[in-house]
């Protein structure tokens, strides 16, 4: 039996709501969320990684300057594969931060990355990281990647799986140089690595 767009389509909007509510939940207790579901693969790891950039936003303070005033938005900005698109959109909809809109950006020059408060690199976009992370290198956005040894590279933050659950390595060196300053909670969930060749995560 077909169901009626509208119902299919708010189906969809609880699913993400579900993942954003346990995202945050699980966030909280163990810094990390599975990806075992029924739903294709890439699908559900990419609606686990929107909730994780969104709950990156909360628990990072970004200098006062980045943030601008009130009618700047907060741009959360993704390079690559596009599936990460919709479910950051959905996650992010009818949310603010600190009195500031969301807004979900797709990147496609490094130059573009400037206006970015979180650019996350797919690994779609792996030709282009080390052109991003020059160009932003002393900037305050937050770079997020989900390849192996992308904080050894300069990056911020570096999605890796783990027995089908996703978790997040972060870089002491890589954040201080962009002026950003993560709670002290975000810490304790993250595994914290230095920026030297020999560090990264895994797929």
């Amino acid at each position: 039996m077909r169901l009626p767009q509208q119902f299919s389509m708010g189906v969809t909007r609880l699913t993400i709501q579900h993942v954003v509510r346990r995202a945050v939940a699980v966030f909280l207790l163990f810094g990390s969320l599975s990806i075992a579901g029924s739903e294709p693969a890439p699908v559900l790891e990419y609606q686990v990684k929107a909730a994780f950039l969104f709950n990156f936003a909360k628990f990072i303070e970004w200098p006062t300057e980045a943030m601008g005033d009130a009618s700047q938005p907060f741009n959360i900005c993704f390079a690559g594969d596009k599936t990460v698109s919709q479910e950051l959109q959905q996650v992010v909809s009818g949310k603010s931060l600190a009195n500031h809109s969301i807004r979900v950006l797709q990147i496609r020059t490094p130059a573009d990355s400037i206006r970015c408060h979180i650019l996350f690199i797919t690994a779609a976009a792996t030709s282009q990281e080390p052109h991003f992370l020059a160009l932003l290198r002393d900037s305050s956005v937050l770079t997020v990647g989900e390849t192996r040894g992308f904080c050894s590279r300069g990056g911020v933050i570096n999605f890796w799986i783990d027995s089908d659950h996703v978790r997040f390595e972060i870089s002491p060196k890589a954040y201080q140089r962009a002026h950003l300053l993560p709670s002290s909670k975000l810490m304790r969930l993250a595994r914290v690595v230095d920026s030297s060749p020999e560090a990264g995560g895994s797929r």
